[in-house]
């Protein structure tokens, strides 16, 4: 194994040890924090019981945790990972009962080792168990990443910026997982089919290993604590309103009475607008003023209130000669200047800056 390895196992195994203090003092022993520690700590085990024997240590220090005859700890990899998105992407916290539902089968092949003699006596089990942790942790891998896409367009329902709630770090930390569990997967392959030396490939597994320790550290300190809108849910438009009271001549009626408060006291200005406080100003609840948006007009209230954000910032930028765009942004209702040129561009097709330029050419032409 290549002499620098151990360094950046050392590294790995410092800035885990680091992220589990922190979190767990940051995030005063929430299940979420719990979670990703244990998730952490997990890695590390693993990254010790792959790398150690094969280190240039002292022999006291080549001995293995939890794994004692079998490779079971990446087991718990999957179930962890899921448990934390889910702890991230809803109002609830995690369940006893859920803990035990996705980690009863890694506890029970980890305890499983009390009653294996010798690795060696079953010679297709550690291959055996191997397939089933890729599959194992291939569809976790999918059911966390539909969350994390269920939570982005949920929150577009409920708020109209999602700056610090988006969950993009989640969901790119989640591709790290991916990534390192599919190069995993081919270089297991490539030594059971003699294309890579066995010493090589557990040298590039334990740089994956130390990757997501070092990602996990990296994304998941990047988001504040999450909002949970009260109205967030899964389920489909249509079985959300199915029982409403909202028929057709009512919709049209409030959407057009939504259109004249838009107008005139033009609450889309606020940068913390929430459903609820436009909810408030129209007298309805908020699954009713959901409903209206949803199915009437067409789009989610995060879409809704931007249009009317980048439709005044348009109507100023029509006439005016000097205009200062971050201060636009503001003035609009965005919480900064690039969510601001985002959306516009998305409804436009031109940056704002671009949109200036091309009114200048009008009136000068």
């Amino acid at each position: 194994m290549s002499v620098f390895l151990p360094g950046i196992y050392l590294a790995a195994l410092l800035h885990g040890a680091f992220l589990i203090s922190l979190l767990i003092r940051n995030g005063r022993w929430r299940a979420s924090s719990l979670l990703l520690s244990s998730y952490v700590l997990i890695l590390m085990i693993s990254l010790w019981n792959i790398s150690m024997p094969y280190m240039d240590v002292p022999n006291y220090l080549k001995f293995k945790i939890i794994d004692l005859k079998l490779y079971a700890t990446p087991f718990f990899w999957g179930p962890l990972i899921y448990l934390y998105v889910r702890s991230m992407t809803g109002p609830k916290s995690v369940e006893s009962r859920q803990l035990w539902v996705h980690l009863s089968a890694p506890t029970i092949i980890t305890l499983s080792q009390v009653f294996l003699s010798e690795r060696s006596s079953i010679p297709s089990l550690p291959t055996f168990l191997l397939n089933c942790f890729y599959i194992q942790a291939g569809i976790y891998l999918i059911f966390a990443y539909k969350h994390v896409i269920a939570h982005q367009k949920a929150i577009q329902n409920t708020f109209s910026q999602t700056d610090n709630i988006h969950l993009n770090w989640l969901k790119n930390l989640l591709t790290v997982f991916g990534a390192a569990l599919a190069i995993d997967l081919f270089l297991n392959i490539a030594v059971r089919y003699n294309l890579i030396e066995f010493g090589p490939a557990v040298g590039l597994i334990v740089l994956l290993e130390c990757a997501i320790i070092f990602a996990v550290g990296y994304f998941s300190l990047q988001q504040p604590e999450i909002l949970f809108p009260e109205n967030i849910n899964s389920k489909t438009t249509k079985k959300k309103y199915d029982n409403s009271a909202l028929d057709d001549d009512l919709s049209t009626q409030l959407a057009n009475q939504l259109t004249d408060l838009m107008a005139t006291v033009q609450p889309y200005k606020r940068n913390d607008l929430k459903l609820g406080d436009l909810a408030e100003l129209m007298n309805l609840s908020n699954h009713h003023l959901s409903q209206l948006i949803n199915e009437k007009l067409g789009c989610n209230f995060y879409e809704f209130i931007n249009r009317y954000r980048i439709e005044y910032a348009e109507g100023l930028m029509k006439h005016g000669e000097h205009i200062n765009i971050t201060k636009l942004a503001f003035d609009a209702g965005f919480n900064n200047r690039v969510s601001f040129t985002n959306a516009f561009k998305k409804q436009t097709g031109q940056t704002p800056s671009a949109y200036l330029k091309a009114q200048a050419f009008k009136q000068a032409s």
